[in-house]
């Protein structure tokens, strides 16, 4: 599909919560089954969009994710992973919530960087606290499932993030997700 038809599904889907003629959760969600990885990538682009300019992650984010979104392991692709990252951080305030409906259908991402730098800094821009200072748990929770084990240890930023982690909760240097991810930053 077109990214220009990707973006009015969504759209339209959007709409429909307002007008009955549009778009449907299971009408999306099957022409999402039958595009491409690039396709649903552009769509979670487009989502995220919604998500983060509208605030929309509670009326429509998450009822679109459980409902529309393809479950399909062959619809879990790192381009499709890395932009539904991108959703859970528009969500903003409501980032632990996306995290634990985008889980699901959330695959290893191969370019890694951009994303840990923006997970690190989501949320500071007004003198706010950043995600993995605010949200440690669901932080842990989403690097866990995007960071692949064949990561680079030099991976930008994931040292950072485990290091802001055990800051804001101790308790989680305990936890076999931090101590896989820690293995990925200590190797040599």
């Amino acid at each position: 599909m077109s990214s220009y038809f990707v973006e009015r599904l969504i759209q339209y889907c959007w709409w429909h919560l307002d007008d009955d003629r549009y778009v449907t959760y299971g009408e999306a969600r099957t022409a999402l089954q039958e595009t491409d990885d690039r396709g649903r990538a552009h769509a979670a682009w487009m989502l995220s969009k919604i998500v983060k300019d509208h605030q929309r992650w509670q009326s429509f984010g998450r009822p679109f994710m459980q409902q529309a979104w393809p479950r399909e392991r062959n619809c879990q692709a790192s381009s499709v992973s890395s932009q539904l990252t991108w959703v859970a951080l528009a969500a903003g305030d409501d980032f632990p919530d996306a995290v634990q409906a985008l889980l699901p259908v959330l695959a290893p991402v191969d370019q890694i960087e951009m994303l840990l730098y923006a997970i690190g800094t989501e949320g500071t821009g007004n003198g706010g606290r950043s995600f993995p200072e605010r949200f440690p748990e669901p932080v842990l929770t989403l690097l866990d499932r995007i960071v692949p084990q064949n990561a680079p240890p030099s991976a930008y930023g994931l040292d950072s993030l485990l290091k802001t982690i055990a800051v804001a909760d101790p308790s989680l240097r305990q936890d076999p997700r931090w101590r896989r991810l820690e293995s990925i930053v200590s190797r040599q």
